[in-house]
């Protein structure tokens, strides 16, 4: 984008920052159904006539296939009891991440 090879992308706020105060990209908007709360100037994709639009991101943990259940409750009580955290919340608010603790699953059949 700032070479003028594209004219659009998508990036994260915190991403973008440094461009955007120093006026070399202009954001249209966030691509979420509501502002972020980090630059609450930008309007949300519904308010930027997109509605309908909210990019959505999904991170998981993975362990061996055979890893006893026991052992994957646990960890995933343990992470989930951190991403719930009030300071890892604040963490991940300031990069415009909203870490949702999941219950396990195979990713691998959905």
């Amino acid at each position: 984008m700032l070479a003028g090879e594209v004219p659009v992308s998508f990036l994260s706020p915190l991403t973008a920052h440094g461009q955007l105060k120093a006026g070399k990209v202009k954001a249209l908007a966030v691509s979420s159904a509501t502002r972020f709360a980090g630059a609450p100037e930008i309007p949300s994709a519904v308010e930027a006539g997109i509605p309908g639009m909210e990019v959505k991101a999904v991170f998981g943990l993975f362990a061996p296939g055979k890893t006893p259940r026991t052992v994957v409750a646990k960890l995933n009580r343990e992470i989930g009891d951190i991403l719930r955290a009030p300071e890892t919340q604040e963490t991940f608010s300031k990069q415009a991440w909203r870490p949702r603790p999941a219950r396990p699953r195979s990713w691998a059949t959905g």
